[in-house]
This record gives structure tokens, sequence and C-alpha cells, in this order.
């Protein structure tokens, strides 16, 4: 019974799965996106030790949209938010940050 289960598990580690990725420039940094397909999932807890504002169980449904396949890094954050118009909006908090020099990254 365990060799019959190995071999599944092997086989389905074998299916190609179709990430889709799309490389994205901003200024002169470049990050690859991998799109996150839409689906639901039930998010909460029910725990006695849940948090108010973690009850109840509840269903969320999330419509796909594109993330960055690795963390996005103070540097590319300030490219964007120099490259955006973000930096003359009020949104509180958000700030334009002034760009580092690669010396200044060492």
């Amino acid at each position: 019974m365990k060799k019959i289960i190995l071999i599944v598990f092997i086989l389905s580690c074998n299916q190609k799965i179709d990430i889709k990725r799309q490389l994205i420039s901003i200024g002169e940094v470049e990050m690859t996106m991998v799109w996150i397909p839409n689906g639901s999932f039930n998010m909460g807890s029910d725990d006695s030790m849940a948090l108010d504002n973690e009850k109840p169980v509840h269903k969320i449904t999330l419509d796909g949209f594109w993330m960055s396949e690795t963390p996005v890094t103070n540097v590319q954050f300030a490219v964007f938010i120099n490259e955006s118009d973000l930096s003359e909006r009020s949104i509180a908090s958000v700030t334009a940050i002034p760009l580092l020099s690669s010396a200044d990254r060492l």
C-alpha cells in the first residue's frame, strides 16, 4: 500500500503547472510578476483564543491579481513610488523615498 501511494505521489509531481509570468520594468529596475488566479478560501477562526476581528470563519472570494515573484526590495519600492504619481497624492504615510546610489546599497 505504501508503494502505491509513493508512486501516485511521484507521478503527480511530474505534472507541469502552467504559471503565467510577466517581466515589468519600472525605471531601470525589472521585476517578474506571477499571476495569482481567482479563487475562494475560508478565512477566520472559531477558536476560543481567536480575537474578535478573526471571528467567525467566513468564505472569501478574490479576483485574480499579479504579485511579485520575489519580495519587493526597498530600492524597487522607491523606484515605484518615484516613477508613479503616488508621491503627489495625499495618502497617509506614503511619501517619496529618495533612491540610493549603488555605493549606498553596499
